[in-house]
């Protein structure tokens, strides 16, 4: 049985000759107005918010995310055009963090069966279902464990949904490094690189690692981007591989502000001014080299030769900075609410040096 999208698309279209849109303008401009118009962005209303004092409210995230598609109701013709593009253009989202790090998956149930279903229709007719960005949230204590490749492998399976990307983002938060409750020195383990390699498609042509800490922190996060840009590299299942920039102050950086509150403790230590955090974050794109050459760019002559030899060196691939130091003589938090007890919180907190250590 046709669905209705099917029975829309297979329907008579206007000719539209009175339509300056469709009549004039060059298709790929239309299509890049398409994009703007079809973008997803956070809704307005309150029950589409995140509570402000939460650890994963943030910058583009802050609520639910939908797309506004009255567009698609104008006319056959232009339906025909971009129907999929709202599907295309999803950010599809997954968190491999604890519970409380991320928001309920109640959130995206329905949008994410809406999604598998639109995207069945595309592949049914014959054409190339990539959608442009996959988004993960990571803990390094989940990451460095093989969380990234658990999700990339629900991507890869047809049983559960066969589903290519062509750009992977990893995003670690300021609460995401290594006893971060500690002010411990930010590092990176690099030993689950070559799993997650072992699953990337065919279909991707860039992985963004997003960085975040504090801003009192950002000369470490610098120390580490350079570290990564000179040790680390990405390669796909096919064996193509895909490399960082390694000129200094060439990765994005961008800066946000935030609440210091989550789970019951407001974070005084770090605090700029009452109740807030200031963020720092600086993105550092691997891609294929020939793009990244051509850009300008250079290749560090160890990760290229590491990606011919097919070698994945664990302990050059470990990013830390033996100098750093951490806060030792304030208050990390304190706590937000005189109830007993902290609930799921508590033991979240309690024994991780113990129980994580890689």
């Amino acid at each position: 049985m046709a669905t209705k999208i099917q029975r829309l698309l297979a329907g008579p279209a206007h000719a539209q000759f009175q339509c300056s849109f469709l009549q004039k303008l060059p298709g790929e401009i239309r299509h890049q107005i398409y994009r703007l118009v079809l973008a997803e962005f956070v809704g307005s209303s309150p029950g589409t918010q995140f509570d402000r004092d939460t650890c994963y409210t943030r910058p583009n995230y802050s609520g639910i995310r939908r797309s506004d598609i009255r567009l698609l109701r104008t006319c056959r013709a232009i339906l025909r055009e971009c129907w999929f593009l709202p599907y295309r253009l999803r950010e599809v989202t997954r968190f491999a963090t604890w519970e409380t790090r991320r928001p309920s998956r109640l959130h995206f149930v329905g949008a994410e069966r809406a999604h598998k279903r639109v995207i069945d229709e595309r592949m049914d007719q014959g054409f190339d279902p990539v959608i442009e960005n996959l988004q993960v949230f990571a803990q390094l204590v989940l990451l460095e464990a093989g969380g990234a490749e658990v999700v990339l492998r629900e991507f890869g399976n047809p049983v559960s949904g066969f589903l290519p990307f062509s750009r992977l983002t990893l995003t670690i938060r300021h609460h995401d490094w290594w006893f971060w409750e500690d002010d411990k020195p930010l590092r990176i383990d690099g030993r689950w690189i070559e799993g997650l390699s072992a699953v990337l498609m065919p279909s991707l042509q860039e992985v963004c690692m997003e960085l975040e800490t504090l801003e009192r922190k950002k000369e470490q996060v610098d120390a580490i981007v350079q570290q990564m840009c000179e040790r680390w590299y990405f390669k796909r299942a096919d064996g193509v591989a895909l490399f960082a920039d390694t000129r200094p102050g060439f990765h994005p950086v961008s800066r946000w502000r935030g609440s210091s509150k989550w789970d019951n403790r407001r974070w005084v230590r770090d605090e700029t001014e009452a109740d807030m955090l200031d963020y720092y974050i600086v993105t550092v794109k691997f891609t294929l080299a020939p793009e990244l050459e051509k850009r300008g760019g250079r290749v560090s002559a160890t990760a290229k030769s590491d990606a011919e030899a097919g070698v994945f060196d664990k302990a050059r691939m470990n990013l830390n900075i033996p100098s750093a130091k951490q806060i030792m003589d304030k208050t990390a938090w304190i706590k937000t609410w005189t109830g007993p007890g902290f609930g799921y919180a508590e033991h979240e907190y309690a024994g991780i040096s113990s129980h994580y250590l890689p």
